[in-house]
């Protein structure tokens, strides 16, 4: 599992978040300090909404891991963290 602090302002960019996550076959999710959302449901990230302090985790093999990390470092603020 790989954790990334991540940074997303506008409903825009969660919905690019939500359609970049699922052209892959890794498991992602999305956390705040309320809760955990499956990435990949537009509607669920969408009612989560926009926070700065934001985590992504992702599940699955290292080279699908590693595409989406590239993918994603393309169109957000992103940063490894180190798992609890």
């Amino acid at each position: 599992m790989r954790i990334y602090a991540i940074e997303v302002s506008s409903a825009d960019e969660l919905r690019e978040l939500t359609s970049t996550v699922n052209r892959f076959p890794c498991g992602v999710n999305l956390k705040n300090g309320f809760g955990c959302i499956d990435c990949k449901s537009l509607m669920g990230v969408l009612q989560m909404g926009c926070f700065r302090d934001m985590t992504l985790e992702m599940i699955g093999e290292d080279t699908d891991c590693d595409a989406l990390e590239n993918e994603l470092a393309a169109f957000f603020p992103i940063s490894l963290k180190k798992a609890m």
